[in-house]
C-alpha cells in the first residue's frame, strides 16, 4: 500500500461519516448491505449507515451482489447491468474483470 493511500485512509477514518474506511467487512455488514440494497436505499444512504465511502459500497455491491449473479453469463449486457445498479459501466467492467482474474 502506498503511503498516500494509507494517509487517505487515515484521513477518512477521522471523519465521522467514513470511520470504517478500509476496514475489513463483517458478515453482519454484508447482510445489512444486501437488505439496504433490496430496500432501494441510495449508495449515499448506505455509505452513511456503514460509515464508509460511496465508492466502497459500490465495490462491495459489485463483488457480493452483481458478480455472483453474472459470473457465468457470457452474454450479459453490462451496460444494462450498470444502469440497473446505478454504477458507471466503465467501473463495473473494470471491477468485474478484476474479480474474474482473481478467480482464475
Amino acid at each position: 500500500m502506498s503511503s498516500s493511500l494509507g494517509t487517505r485512509k487515515q484521513e477518512l477514518r477521522t471523519n465521522d461519516e467514513t470511520l470504517n474506511a478500509g476496514k475489513k467487512w463483517t458478515i453482519e455488514e454484508d447482510i445489512k448491505l444486501l437488505e439496504e440494497f433490496t430496500e432501494n436505499k441510495t449508495y449515499e444512504e448506505i455509505a452513511l449507515e456503514h460509515k464508509r465511502t460511496v465508492y466502497s459500497i459500490q465495490l462491495r455491491v459489485i463483488s457480493r451482489i452483481i458478480y455472483p449473479k453474472i459470473k457465468d453469463d457470457l452474454e450479459i449486457d453490462m451496460e444494462k447491468v450498470a444502469l440497473e445498479y446505478n454504477i458507471r459501466t466503465k467501473e463495473l467492467l473494470y471491477n468485474i474483470n478484476k474479480l474474474k482474474m482473481k478467480a482464475t
